[in-house]
């Protein structure tokens, strides 16, 4: 959350690895890394410097799975690129350059994992983002990091087999600037992404343990302005929201 004005995201990097348990207590190692950049004319400010900085508050929420019998775990990554050319602004129909993300799911990924475990669970424990700048701007010649219209990190579904220990899944690893019909000022740019995920397969040796998938779909609204950002104290500037179900 940016405790003042908003930049556009650059590069974020997050991972949880390494988990040690010592009787009642454990530890883990937690990296982070972030980097925003704003040559957007709304980030045009006149005072020398006040571009260079931002403040954001990082909450990184986790899970530490414990069980008594047998656990295995196996590790491995995925990766998505591609690149996208800027968008026709005057086009009222389909953009010719729109990117979707259906097109760019990651299908039919395996991680082999050990035969004879009765459940195995693919689990993120690594994102990995770099926006790279690219032409942007009303004449295309100056180089903008992309504004952030859509991004998804997900494992969008999966089987697994216990007889071979297989995981096969689909990955959502998905980044999105424009959609036709913006507005004017609304613009896209040149541009590419770079996405890895680490995921862990975790297996468990328990023939009465049961796994469940539920989803949880919510909306979230805010107001801005045209000419200027909201500050983050500014009470239309978005806070928290929590989905229950």
């Amino acid at each position: 959350m940016g405790s003042g004005t908003a930049d556009k995201l650059s590069n974020l990097y997050v991972e949880v690895d390494h988990l040690k348990m010592e009787q009642d207590s454990f530890s883990f190692d937690l990296k982070i890394k972030l980097g925003a950049d704003c040559d957007s004319p709304e980030c045009v400010n006149f005072t020398p410097g006040d571009n260079e900085w931002f403040d954001y508050q990082l909450r990184v929420a986790y899970q530490i799975i414990m069980y008594d019998n047998d656990v295995h775990i196996t590790s491995t990554e995925l990766d998505q690129f591609y690149k996208w050319r800027k968008p026709f602004k005057t086009r009222p129909d389909i953009d010719p350059n729109e990117i979707f993300r259906q097109d760019k799911i990651l299908k039919n990924k395996n991680i082999k994992g050990i035969a004879g475990y009765s459940v195995g669970i693919p689990l993120i424990n690594k994102i990995d983002i770099s926006l790279p700048k690219g032409k942007g701007g009303i004449i295309r010649k100056r180089m903008e990091t992309p504004h952030l219209l859509s991004l998804d990190i997900a494992i969008a579904d999966y089987t697994y087999n216990a007889a071979s220990g297989i995981c096969n899944l689909n990955a959502d690893l998905f980044f999105k600037n424009w959609r036709p019909n913006m507005r004017v000022l609304s613009f896209g740019n040149d541009g590419m992404a770079n996405i890895n995920a680490g995921i862990k397969l975790l297996q468990i040796n328990d023939a009465s343990a049961v796994v469940s998938t539920q989803s949880l779909q919510g909306k979230i609204n805010w107001e801005t302005t045209q000419l200027e950002q909201r500050e983050a104290d500014d009470p239309n500037a978005v806070k928290s929201f929590v989905f229950n179900k």
